[in-house]
C-alpha cells in the first residue's frame, strides 16, 4: 500500500468538488510534463489520465457530496 494511500485511509471524506479541482490540478502538471517534452498536448487525455491517477490514490472510497471542502476552511 502506498503512503499517499495510507494518508488517505486516515484522513476526512473528500467532496466532489475537492475532487475535481485535485483532477485539475494534476492535469496541469500533466500537461505541463507534456509540453516541456514536445509531446502533442492533448487536454482530455491529460484529464482522463489524471482523473485516473487521483482516483487510484483516493481508493475510490473518500468522495461524499455534502462534505466540507478542505478549501472552505
Amino acid at each position: 500500500m502506498s503512503t499517499l494511500h495510507t494518508l488517505a485511509r486516515k484522513a476526512r471524506p473528500i467532496s466532489v468538488e475537492e475532487r475535481q479541482r485535485m483532477i485539475a490540478v494534476a492535469a496541469y502538471y500533466l500537461s505541463e510534463q507534456r509540453r516541456a517534452s514536445g509531446d502533442r498536448h492533448d487536454p482530455l487525455d491529460d484529464w482522463l489520465t489524471a482523473e485516473r491517477q487521483i482516483d487510484a490514490s483516493l481508493g475510490g472510497w473518500l468522495i461524499g457530496e455534502s462534505t466540507p471542502s478542505f478549501f472552505d476552511s
